[in-house]
């Protein structure tokens, strides 16, 4: 999750407005809206210092890992939850799930015909 996702999901999670925002920092509901759209080449220290001050944060929070996203209550797209979930499992049971997606795949855009979901069929059962 880049630094303007997360202010937008912290801004909304405190029930702020992009002008409520704004105004505490002492900058514009544009220059908001474009550091929340991704462009951040203009994000000076002072006013990374004053987002994370006004939606309650830690200024390094705004930079750091998806992990520690998690303990500022921001959601995690789908892709990133996967992610996570993978990290936190031994190789094996990796090698499983990937087994597993990939015969759920097969379920659902049968492009192999049976074949093809013997096979992953076959690595789901090997990889347990």
């Amino acid at each position: 999750m880049q630094i303007g996702e997360i202010i937008k999901a912290r801004r909304k999670a405190l029930g702020l407005t992009q002008v409520e925002l704004a105004q505490r920092v002492r900058i514009s509901q544009g220059s908001l809206s474009l550091i929340e759209r991704g462009n951040t080449q203009s994000l000076s220290g002072s006013t990374l210092i004053g987002l994370a001050s006004a939606l309650r944060i830690e200024p390094t929070l705004l930079a750091r890992s998806t992990e520690a996203n998690l303990e500022l209550g921001v959601p995690l797209d789908d892709g990133e939850a996967v992610t996570m979930v993978m990290k936190a499992l031994s190789p094996k049971s990796q090698a499983l799930l990937r087994a597993i997606a990939e015969v759920m795949l097969e379920q659902e855009h049968p492009s192999a015909g049976k074949a093809g979901s013997a096979g992953a069929a076959t690595r789901a059962k090997s990889a347990a």
